[in-house]
């Protein structure tokens, strides 16, 4: 199973940033067809991810495209485009049943199938942020081999449950602790909430150093974890323009997703 220490998201529909984070050595690369890009841009970000994967050299870093999610009605077209550049895997927002999981992976057998790959080369993860889907995780997790992560959205759960959001984070504790047990008892990684943090850093090698902490806290915490769980980071870092004075130091807003994979 990939490495999923640090997993960088952004927009499909922003070329320069996509340029940008293969240069930052991080396990994943996400490029977003979904809530990072506006509905008026959903065709721009299928041509430039498509692009990207064309010219781009992404080093050891896995390439994942999310799209949009099943019953969005352009989720045929996400997957169909992304499919043509030959990703690492397929990310799948607000997974509700076994069937919708089974759908996907259809569709990329399909695919592989056409384009004479073995069976599995593109792995899938999915997003459970519904009452629903958290209802579901038992058929979910075991819904195809192809599965190797659930991401658990806090925010979008809370909405569908109509519960306020606070610091504790006590709102979600059923929720978080039903998608790690689902996880551990099916060998899948589970990935947790997100985080908001701010880091200053020269304005040469911000992104570089936030992805580097997030490296070596999952590395300290790994080796002091008892139950084996690893802390995973996803970082979705959201550039600023460019700043005249580029020797002074930047404030960098980061948003961290902590993971605990229990394995």
């Amino acid at each position: 199973m990939h490495s999923r220490r640090a997993l960088l998201y952004m927009p499909g529909d922003d070329r320069r940033k996509i340029e940008k984070s293969t240069t930052l050595d991080v396990d994943s690369i996400c490029m977003d067809m979904e809530d990072g890009v506006a509905a008026n841009r959903k065709a721009e970000a299928r041509a430039v991810i498509a692009q990207a994967m064309k010219e781009l050299d992404f080093g050891k870093s896995e390439r994942c495209i999310r799209i949009n999610s099943i019953g969005s009605g352009i989720e045929k077209f996400d997957l169909a485009s992304a499919l043509t550049t030959n990703p690492d895997a397929i990310v799948v927002p607000k997974i509700e049943s076994a069937e919708q999981v089974k759908w996907v992976s259809d569709h990329i057998e399909t695919h592989e199938l056409a384009s004479k790959k073995p069976i599995g080369t593109v792995r899938l993860l999915v997003g459970v942020e519904t009452a629903k889907g958290i209802l579901n995780l038992r058929e979910i997790a075991s819904a195809d081999k192809r599965l190797e992560a659930i991401i658990f959205g806090g925010e979008d759960y809370a909405a569908s449950i109509g519960a306020v959001r606070t610091k504790s984070a006590s709102e979600l504790m059923y929720a978080r602790q039903a998608t790690i047990t689902v996880c551990a008892a099916n060998d899948l990684q589970a990935l947790d909430i997100s985080k908001i943090t701010k880091v200053f850093a020269p304005k040469r090698s911000r992104e570089q150093d936030s992805v580097s902490a997030g490296n070596r806290s999952f590395t300290r915490i790994r080796f002091k974890s008892r139950r084996r769980r690893s802390l995973h980071l996803m970082l979705r870092l959201n550039t600023q323009n460019e700043s005249s004075n580029r020797s002074s130091p930047v404030k960098k807003r980061v948003r961290v997703h902590t993971h605990s994979m229990a394995r």
